[in-house]
């Protein structure tokens, strides 16, 4: 009786997945999850095993990305064909930079972003301050992190998610990485770049990709896009520190 007064309740609710599951069942997939874990998920905790829990975390995480990038790209469409103009114009060729990064379990893969550097050595991957010169329309790409807009493309391919531990270049890889920062999908941002990005030692950023893992959830990943947007938008400095806790 109650699930029939519940669905009553809540028939206008179900019509509105309906509808979306069928113009897009990446979408209805998605929004069924949410409808599920918020009336239904402190029942599921308890019942579930915590391997079984983490399971549908980590699917429910990729659809969600898969259908956020995917729809950020199509809406995007125009505005991402003037950049690439922009770039052709200003930088010349090539438009992207591709560069090897270190992603989960440390598997290889390539990451696509704008190209935002005059670069005499395309072939370097870590090169000398001579080699390099950032343009002014470089510097406000990369300000407001607009050179990172293709890389929503390595989300939907799966190479990245949205929220993670930031990937690292090869070069990078040795014995003071932790090995647990690599159980993840690394992500386009986290919670070492809200809490400070550059202005913090690689100790303390490797510490706030650990504790992301440890207590990874659908309310963290939220707070943490929706804490990098409002930077975005505000046109604050990405690189300020975020004091605010995070954690119930």
């Amino acid at each position: 009786m109650k699930i029939q007064k519940f669905f009553k309740k809540n028939r206008k609710l179900f019509l509105f997945w309906f509808f979306i599951f069928f113009s897009s069942p990446v979408w209805g997939f998605v929004f069924a999850e949410v409808i599920v874990w918020y009336f239904f998920g402190s029942f599921f905790t308890i019942l579930s095993p915590k391997r079984y829990r983490a399971n549908i975390f980590f699917y429910s995480k990729r659809g969600l990305d898969i259908a956020v990038s995917g729809t950020i790209l199509l809406i995007i469409a125009p505005f991402f064909l003037g950049m690439m103009l922009c770039n052709w114009i200003v930088l010349g060729s090539p438009i992207f930079f591709v560069q090897q990064r270190i992603g989960r379990y440390q598997k290889k893969f390539c990451i696509i972003k704008f190209r935002s550097m005059c670069q005499k050595n395309p072939s370097g991957v870590l090169m000398k301050p001579e080699e390099v010169e950032i343009s002014c329309y470089g510097a406000f790409i990369r300000s407001y992190s607009l050179d990172e807009v293709p890389s929503l493309w390595n989300v939907i391919r799966g190479d990245l998610s949205l929220v993670g531990p930031r990937p690292l270049v090869p070069e990078f890889i040795n014995e003071r990485v932790p090995l647990q920062r690599h159980s993840v999908r690394p992500g386009l941002t986290g919670l070492a770049q809200i809490k400070g990005r550059n202005f913090l030692s690689w100790s303390q950023k490797f510490s706030y990709d650990l504790e992301y893992i440890q207590h990874q959830s659908y309310t963290l990943d939220v707070k943490i896009l929706l804490y990098t947007l409002r930077i975005l938008c505000s046109g604050e400095n990405s690189q300020l520190a975020c004091e605010e806790n995070f954690f119930p």
